[in-house]
């Protein structure tokens, strides 16, 4: 079991690139921060490395550095999140001089399924300071481009998708999910700050997980959940109920009720 040290770009003083009312430096450490968190859910010790303090960019990546060689040195793999910009679309994976390809082209191959974006696939990154200097391998990640309004947005509105896919690829194991089917509630009161919802359609699949292919099982006309968040997902409303499963906001198919 590997350790894994995990780098978002840049920081608020250097904040890397822009677009569509999105800056690098806040939405990488979105998706670190949810990296991290499969990370461990699978087991791995992770440990943010990123730089907040680096009034330059050499002092931030060098911080990064740092950082890196401090915590895992040698043992492990070292993940940086960044996001391109430049018109361009799609997710592009460096790494040094091709050491580790098959992870940089896994990586990118999967985000851009997932996300159904150009995959850029693997590239050099022999001239970037992080991999050079970190002691350990780094998987040094260009998103997508956040000056194109189709890439950030399918990326801000499934921020969990994204982490998910690096980290199955990058430790070759399956994150499951392992909700029991949300039971119908007797006499439902809703607690604060949520509502109840009741199934409309005479059968309804519900998810494991904010994603709309993670299709668990179905409920039935009637049945009452308690929603305790609404989420956007790939533009769509998706209610996360008390149990922590998934089903759609769609009117059609569930009322509030």
């Amino acid at each position: 079991m590997a350790d894994w040290a995990v780098v978002a770009g840049h920081n608020s003083i250097i904040p890397g690139a822009s677009g569509n009312g999105f800056q690098e430096h806040i939405v990488a450490r979105q998706v670190k921060d949810r990296v991290i968190h499969y990370l461990r859910k699978l087991g791995e010790t992770a440990h943010d490395c990123t730089d907040e303090d680096g009034r330059n960019k050499t002092q931030v990546w060098m911080n990064a550095v740092s950082n890196c060689n401090r915590t895992i040195g040698k043992n492990g793999f070292v993940i940086a999140i960044h996001l391109n910009a430049g018109g361009g679309t799609g997710c592009e994976v460096f790494d040094w001089k091709g050491t580790q390809k098959a992870k940089c082209q896994a990586v990118s191959v999967r985000l851009a399924n997932d996300f159904s974006w150009k995959d850029r696939g693997w590239k050099n990154g022999d001239w970037i300071g992080l991999i050079k200097e970190t002691q350990a391998p780094v998987i040094y990640i260009e998103l997508c481009f956040i000056d194109n309004i189709k890439d950030i947005t399918k990326l801000t509105q499934n921020i969990d998708m994204a982490a998910i896919g690096i980290v199955e690829e990058m430790t070759c194991k399956k994150i499951v999910f392992a909700q029991p089917k949300p039971q119908p509630e007797l006499n439902p009161q809703p607690e604060a700050g949520t509502f109840l919802i009741r199934v409309k359609a005479p059968s309804l699949w519900y998810y494991d997980r904010p994603d709309w292919n993670a299709k668990k099982a179905t409920v039935k006309a009637g049945e009452v959940f308690t929603v305790i968040e609404t989420l956007i997902v790939n533009g769509s409303k998706m209610y996360m109920l008390k149990s922590s499963t998934y089903i759609t906001a769609n009117p059609q198919y569930v009322e509030i009720i």
